[in-house]
């Protein structure tokens, strides 16, 4: 999904940093626009005023942002970390404090909508972290994507997408179980933040109204 993204930024014309633990695939995107490709994420964070983040599980993203070569060896005071990746709200928490003491902002930002979404630039941004720091690196998002809500403080994003993700496997269940029985054990992630849970629904990869009935109810329920 990050290749997919960074490629809508080079197309807007921006200058974009590039790095990828898959060398190849930076060279071959930096073509498609001014991108430059960076050795490192400390090299590629010299270049940037804003870092998108987009990699697998909590120990990559530890590695890339708080690394021996990592964004925070280089990173500048003001600059505007957004991590897109959906890892643990804890881990992304203590990341950011990390941050904070270079005056740096660290954003949880997962995004729903899988590759093809990645692909029109019509993914869901869901953001927890400062929203100045939010409101400074829309623009950004708004290239990339479609939905952007702003979840509260840092952990917020990822504890909303976490939520959608309980959802989902909610209404898998619903074909096993009484209809009841899986939305009353969730009821509680929903808090977190019920609009973008709700809204986000017809843009993910696991769950869509018009295809699950059970999808429509539940997205009418407290």
């Amino acid at each position: 999904m990050g290749y997919r993204m960074a490629g809508h930024l080079l197309r807007a014309g921006h200058d974009v940093a590039l790095w990828s633990h898959t060398g190849g695939k930076a060279e071959k995107l930096a073509k498609e626009g001014k991108g430059t490709v960076c050795a490192t994420p400390r090299d590629a964070a010299e270049r940037s005023d804003f870092i998108f983040i987009c990699v697998g599980n909590t120990g990559m993203v530890r590695e890339v942002a708080l690394g021996k070569d990592g964004l925070i060896q280089s990173a500048k005071k003001g600059t505007v970390i957004a991590d897109c990746s959906s890892i643990a709200p804890n881990a992304s928490i203590e990341i950011g404090k990390e941050f904070a003491a270079k005056g740096v902002d660290f954003l949880d930002s997962p995004v729903t909508g899988s590759t093809g979404g990645a692909d029109k630039a019509t993914l869901t941004f869901m953001v927890g972290g400062d929203k100045a720091a939010y409101e400074k690196a829309k623009p950004y998002m708004e290239l990339m994507g479609k939905l952007f809500y702003y979840c509260g403080p840092s952990g917020q994003g990822l504890k909303a997408n976490g939520a959608r993700l309980r959802v989902c496997l909610g209404l898998r269940l619903s074909r096993l179980l009484p209809l009841g029985f899986p939305f009353r054990t969730l009821g509680c992630g929903l808090r977190t933040s019920p609009r973008a849970v709700r809204s986000t629904k017809g843009n993910s990869s696991c769950v869509s109204s018009r295809s699950n009935p059970a999808a429509a109810r539940f997205s009418r329920t407290r």
